[in-house]
């Protein structure tokens, strides 16, 4: 190993800059404690660590309190002093970690207790599906994470985007949902995605489809209009035509 950030640990960065800058830190101390950099490339491996997190903090509006490391002619010296540097720094972002945390964690509480009242409810306005929409929406939406996992047309990062989201929208789905929000965001991204690769997407297309249909169904029966009322996902045919 010649670099303490290898590329996935940019690709898979969570989307909140104190927590993203938090994970790149802990990465570098755990490739310092387990001595995965030999000795020889310790300098020019940490100094490249440590230029590559402040640009990252500097993109992402990170400010931090811990002071820039100043490099001198000493290889052992500037190796501790980047140390030094990522000690205070986790040091530092973890009270921000957990007091950002316990906020999204108390914000989604709130949020699923709402939406749990009101399906259990039934006050409010809801979006119903039957438990023959919810097997077949995890069934496509299975196949689609594996569609997109084979797609190679798609670069690795907004792949990797991809299959994650995926992932994360699928516990989503439930029987009685209080906002499509989600969905029609994730599918919108996946439009985007896919639109400049052509056919070989065409089984992508034709699986969102599938899914964007039995969510359309659900919504146009909430608002009381026809089922066959299109949605406002615009997605080319399967086979290329508009």
């Amino acid at each position: 190993m010649t670099h303490v950030f290898q590329d996935e640990a940019f690709e898979s960065l969570q989307s909140d800059p104190y927590l993203a800058a938090h994970s790149l830190a802990a990465v570098f101390r755990s490739v310092h404690q387990h001595g995965k950099i030999a000795a020889k490339n310790k300098n020019t491996a940490y100094v490249e660590a440590y230029e590559m997190f402040s640009q990252f903090c500097g993109d992402s509006s990170v400010v931090l309190k811990a002071p820039p490391v100043e490099f001198v002619a000493d290889r052992n010296l500037n190796v501790q002093r980047i140390v030094s540097f990522f000690d205070k720094v986790l040091a530092e972002l973890e009270p921000e970690i957990l007091a950002r945390k316990v906020k999204t964690e108390t914000a989604q509480a709130r949020k699923a207790a709402h939406k749990r009242y009101l399906a259990i409810t039934g006050k409010g306005f809801v979006y119903e599906l039957s438990d023959s929409d919810l097997t077949e929406i995890q069934k496509l939406m299975a196949h689609l994470r594996n569609l997109f996992q084979d797609a190679e047309e798609i670069d690795d990062a907004h792949r990797a985007l991809l299959v994650e989201r995926l992932e994360a929208l699928q516990p989503e789905f439930q029987r009685k949902m209080t906002s499509f929000e989600k969905v029609w965001g994730y599918f919108m991204e996946a439009s985007y995605a896919i639109a400049k690769i052509g056919e070989p997407a065409r089984d992508i297309r034709k699986t969102i489809r599938e899914i964007v249909t039995i969510i359309s169904i659900a919504a146009s029966c909430a608002y009381g209009l026809p089922s066959s009322t299109q949605p406002p996902l615009h997605l080319p045919e399967p086979g290329g035509a508009e």
